[in-house]
């Protein structure tokens, strides 16, 4: 008896890796799909960021002018 749960147990598991191999051939246009959303995603998150850096840098230049024209206002005074 118990050899023959052995075998089946033996011929369970190597069913499932066999299901388990086979997976991947199914899963592989959802993988790919995946894979490029995150691609995209990436690119969409670097050009935010290098608009985040272009804000940035525009806050400053409007925070040097607004500094520029107290400055003239302050001279003319």
């Amino acid at each position: 008896c118990d050899g023959k749960i052995g075998v089946a147990k033996k011929y369970y598991v190597t069913e499932k890796l066999v299901h388990y191999k086979k997976m991947p051939d199914r899963f592989v246009p959802v993988v790919v799909v995946v894979h490029m959303v995150a691609v995209v995603l990436l690119f969409v998150d670097i050009v935010a960021v290098v608009l985040l850096v272009v804000d940035i840098v525009a806050a400053v230049i409007v925070v040097v002018d607004i500094v520029a024209a107290v400055i003239v206002v302050v001279d003319i005074v």
